[in-house]
C-alpha cells in the first residue's frame, strides 16, 4: 500500500492508479510492476521499484529469490548452414533458481528435414524418436547447469527452419518465460530477390538479373547496366550461381517451374510497385498454387530483404 501523509495530519491510501500514482521497476527482468502497484516476480536477483506520485518519488528494493527456475538456451547461435552438412550445437541447461529441481526433462524438436546423429551430455539419458530428442536427468541443483550435446545433418533442401527446445521438471518452476528456446535458422542462399547483394531489390538491377538468367543469359549479357550500386556480388559468375541455387524459391506461382514469362514477369511487376491485375494479368502459370494477386503478393513480399 501506498500511503501519502499531509501537512495537515492526514493521510490518503494513493495507491490506485487512480490517485496519479505511477510505478516502474528497475529491472523488468526482475520483476514487473502493473499500474495498481502489484508487483510480480519474473526472475532471481534485486531490483528497485521506483512509486512517484505529483513530485514525491519513494523507492523500494525487491529481491526474488525462485525455488526452481529452469532456463534453456541454445549455443551457438547458428544463423546460416549449407544443405545437408553437419549441424553441431549445445543446450544448456540451467537451474537459476535455489532449490533443486528433480525429474529434469529436456525435448528438443529437431529442424524439419534434418537427420538425427547424436545427443548426449554428463548426467542426461537422451534418446531421438521422430525427429524429437528427449533427454531426462533426475535431478539438477540450485545454480547449476548442465549442457547437452546434439549433432545432426542439417535438411537437404535450402530454405529458412528452425529447432525447439524446452525444459520442464517435476517441480514447479518459478518463471516459465525461459523454459523454451527456439533457433531460427537458413539452409543454403537466402531465397530473396537481392541478386546483386547490395541489401535492397530492385526491379531495374535485381529484377532484371532474375528475368535475365531465367532467359538462360550469362555473362556480361547477364549483368550489363543491371547490377546495382554498392553490391556485393558483382561480376556475372557469382550472379548466375546465386540465381541458380535459388532458384526453387524463385516459383512465385508455385507450380513447381521457374519461368521467365511467369515468374520472373511477376518478380519485375512486383518491385515496380504494381498489385491487384497489373500484377498478375497474363503472368501466372499454368498449375499455379499461388494464383491470385493477393497470394503473389504476399509471396513476393517474402523475397524482399
Amino acid at each position: 500500500m501506498v500511503v501519502g501523509n499531509y501537512d495537515d495530519g492526514s493521510q490518503r491510501d494513493l495507491t490506485g492508479a487512480e490517485t496519479g500514482t505511477t510505478y516502474d521497476s528497475d529491472d523488468p527482468a526482475i520483476a514487473t510492476v502493473d499500474e495498481n502497484g502489484q508487483v510480480s516476480a519474473v526472475g532471481n536477483g534485486t531490483t528497485t521499484i521506483a512509486v512517484t506520485n505529483g513530485t514525491e518519488t519513494a523507492t523500494v528494493v525487491v529481491l526474488v529469490q525462485m525455488p526452481t527456475d529452469l532456463s534453456v538456451v541454445q549455443d551457438p547461435v547458428t544463423e546460416s548452414v549449407d544443405p545437408g552438412a553437419e549441424l553441431a550445437y549445445r543446450l544448456i541447461i540451467t537451474n537459476l533458481g535455489a532449490e533443486t529441481a528433480r525429474e529434469v526433462q529436456v525435448e528438443d524438436r529437431l529442424a524439419q528435414g534434418s537427420s538425427y546423429v547424436s545427443a548426449s551430455g554428463s548426467g542426461w539419458s537422451c534418446i531421438e524418436a521422430g525427429g524429437v530428442v528427449s533427454c531426462y536427468r533426475p535431478e539438477l541443483g540450485g545454480g547449476a547447469s548442465a549442457p547437452i550435446d546434439i549433432l545432426t545433418q542439417a535438411p537437404t533442401q535450402a530454405g529458412p527452419t528452425s529447432n525447439t527446445a524446452a525444459v520442464r521438471s517435476g517441480v514447479e518452476d518459478g518463471n516459465t518465460g525461459d523454459n523454451v528456446a527456439v533457433q531460427s535458422f537458413q539452409v543454403g542462399e537466402t531465397d530473396n530477390a537481392d541478386v546483386d547483394g547490395n541489401g535492397a531489390a530492385d526491379a531495374l538491377s535485381d529484377g532484371l538479373l532474375i528475368i535475365r538468367r531465367l532467359f538462360g543469359f550469362s555473362g556480361a549479357a547477364l549483368t550489363d547496366g543491371a547490377v546495382g550500386s554498392g553490391c556485393t556480388r558483382c561480376d556475372p559468375t557469382a550472379i548466375a550461381a546465386h540465381i541458380d541455387q535459388i532458384q526453387e524459391g524463385l516459383d512465385v506461382d508455385g507450380n513447381g517451374l521457374t519461368d521467365a514469362l511467369t515468374d520472373g514477369l511477376l518478380i519485375i511487376r512486383y518491385l515496380f510497385g504494381f498489385s491487384g491485375t497489373a500484377l498478375t494479368d497474363g503472368a501466372v502459370g499454368a498449375g499455379c498454387t499461388r494464383c491470385t494477386a493477393e497470394e503473389i503478393s504476399a509471396y513476393c513480399a517474402t523475397l524482399v530483404p
